[in-house]
């Protein structure tokens, strides 16, 4: 993989966790290029940081089979994304382009077959889903079909080897077009993606803000061939 230029970069850990904790859905792809969407919880390490990812899998995936054999997959996460348009822009001289969040995290599986550990990361899962919904479901209200629906899943965790993730969000761009880029997406109701914009604005040419330079970086590697 290419590198990612400076100013797309995440700031640290917490941009990642955002990432995957704000969408949890994501492509598993394992290295015969079989893919599945599943939604995964983050794993975090002593300090707070992104060690790895929780999930399950169908027992009935042919590529449950596969990465058993050869435990390894790319987590692919898709963010919020904008569609840029030159109609935004005094000069339409523009080309239209995508401001997008996304992350690509190369993993290193390991299955289980411990209920326990299943049922932990089926009430992460769950908690996490239901929070701040008026009346939150949980999963103990499956009654008697836990098991039974429990049984035809597989719990695995995922540590990360390496990692590249993008947060494009016009920082590489002028005063003018970031202003005007940020009306029209305003205008369009992606708030999310305003208020982001303006977040990583210091960020812009790889010129961090006062406070993000006191900042740690995240302890993963960045992919960068």
């Amino acid at each position: 993989m290419n590198p990612v230029p400076l100013q797309f970069q995440p700031r640290g850990d917490d941009d990642l966790l955002a990432l995957v904790s704000e969408h949890p859905l994501a492509w598993v792809v394992s290295e015969d290029l079989a893919a599945l969407l599943l939604p995964l919880r983050p794993i975090r390490d002593a300090a707070g940081g992104l060690l790895g990812f929780s999930g399950h899998f169908p027992r009935s995936s042919r590529q449950l089979e596969r990465l058993m054999a050869n435990p390894r997959a790319l987590m692919l996460f898709t963010g919020p994304t904008v569609y840029v348009s030159p109609s935004w822009f005094e000069n339409r001289a523009q080309a239209p382009t995508w401001m997008s969040i996304s992350g690509a995290f190369d993993c290193a599986l390991v299955f289980s077959e411990n209920p326990a550990e299943l049922a932990s990361g089926l009430r992460d899962l769950v908690d996490a889903m239901e929070h701040g919904r008026p009346h939150p479901w949980s999963v103990d209200e499956l009654g008697d079909r836990y098991e039974k629906l429990a049984s035809h899943i597989v719990p695995f965790h995922a540590e990360i080897t390496s990692h590249r993730a993008a947060f494009r969000l016009c920082q590489d761009e002028d005063d003018q077009t970031f202003t005007e880029t940020l009306r029209g997406v305003r205008a369009d109701g992606g708030e999310r993606i305003a208020a982001l914009m303006e977040e990583f604005r210091p960020w812009r040419k790889g010129e961090p803000s006062p406070a993000d330079r006191q900042k740690p970086p995240g302890h993963l590697r960045i992919i960068s061939s």
